[in-house]
C-alpha cells in the first residue's frame, strides 16, 4: 500500500512539475485559464508543427502549451475522481495527449538540445502510456532524466519550469 501511495503522490509531482512550464516573461496576469489553454493548445500545437525547423524557444514554449493543457485535463480527471488518482485509462490518455503535442511542436528529426530532449520526453511518456501500471512505470529514473534534460534545454532559452 506505501508503494501505492508513493507512486501516485510521484506521478501526481511529476504530471503537475511538467504541466506547470512557463515562459520568464509570461505575466500572471495574461496567463490562460486552465480550460482555455487545454482548448487553445491543439491549434497552437498545430500551427508550429507546421513550421519547420522550429527553434528551441519555440519547441519549449509548445512544450508549455502542452504543459498547460495536460495540467487542465489532469485537475479535471482528478475532480471527477473525487480528489483521488484518475483510472489508470485516464492516466494512459493524459500521456498519450502530452506525448502527442509534444510530438506537434517538435521536428522529427530536431538535433538541437531541446528537440532531442522533447523527443526523448515524448519516447518515454509513450513508453509509460504502454504499462500495465503508468503510475508506477514513471518512477523510472530514465523518465525523470529525460524531463531534467528538457528542463535544463528549455531553461537555456528562457522558459523555465517551475517545480
Amino acid at each position: 500500500m506505501r508503494t501505492r501511495v508513493t507512486s501516485a503522490v510521484l506521478f501526481t509531482a511529476a504530471m503537475l512539475s511538467l504541466a506547470a512550464c512557463s515562459d520568464d516573461k509570461k505575466s500572471d496576469a495574461g496567463a490562460a485559464t486552465p480550460a482555455t489553454a487545454a482548448a487553445s493548445a491543439p491549434a497552437a500545437t498545430t500551427a508550429a508543427a507546421a513550421a519547420s525547423g522550429a527553434s528551441d524557444k519555440e519547441i519549449c514554449e509548445g512544450v508549455n502549451k502542452a504543459g498547460e493543457a495536460m495540467k487542465a485535463d489532469l485537475i479535471a480527471a482528478m475532480a471527477k475522481a473525487n480528489g483521488e488518482l484518475p483510472p489508470v485509462a485516464d492516466v494512459k490518455k493524459l500521456l498519450g495527449a502530452f506525448n502527442t503535442a509534444v510530438l506537434a511542436v517538435t521536428p522529427a528529426d530536431s538535433t538541437s538540445k531541446a528537440g532531442v530532449a522533447a523527443l526523448q520526453m515524448a519516447a518515454d511518456s509513450t513508453k509509460i502510456a504502454a504499462a500495465a501500471d503508468p503510475i508506477t512505470a514513471m518512477e523510472d529514473p530514465a523518465y525523470e532524466k529525460a524531463g531534467n534534460d528538457l528542463e535544463a534545454a528549455c531553461k537555456a532559452v528562457g522558459v523555465k519550469f517551475i517545480n
